[in-house]
């Protein structure tokens, strides 16, 4: 399995280092997170781009938000990228990758 990235969050005042589906985890869960190396003028685009992939990972699995826990989140991206690009759910994800595979945030 890829080693996802992990964010430096802060969660309801605790510090986490945590991946993308915990972070989704904590937000579905109606928690208070807070990305901590976010800069003020990066938080729109952040706040858009976690809303949109959520809705699509969610409107691709036939499911509406819920708390999900982290593994769920999990599986929903995954099962998101894998439909994009077969093989490739671990490594979109992942800061590294094999150079047939995206990588996050890159092609």
């Amino acid at each position: 399995m890829t080693n996802w990235i992990e964010f430096s969050l802060q969660i309801d005042g605790k510090h986490n280092k945590a991946d993308l589906a915990y972070a989704l985890a904590a937000l579905s869960a109606g928690c208070d997170v807070r990305f901590g190396a976010l800069r003020p003028h990066q938080a729109p685009a952040w706040n858009a781009f976690l809303v949109q992939l959520a809705t699509m990972a969610l409107d691709r699995a036939g499911k509406t938000l819920e708390p999900f826990d982290p593994a769920t989140w999990r599986g929903l991206l995954v099962d998101l990228a894998n439909a994009d690009q077969p093989g490739s759910g671990e490594t979109a994800f992942a800061l590294i990758a094999a150079s047939n595979h995206p990588a996050f945030f890159q092609a």
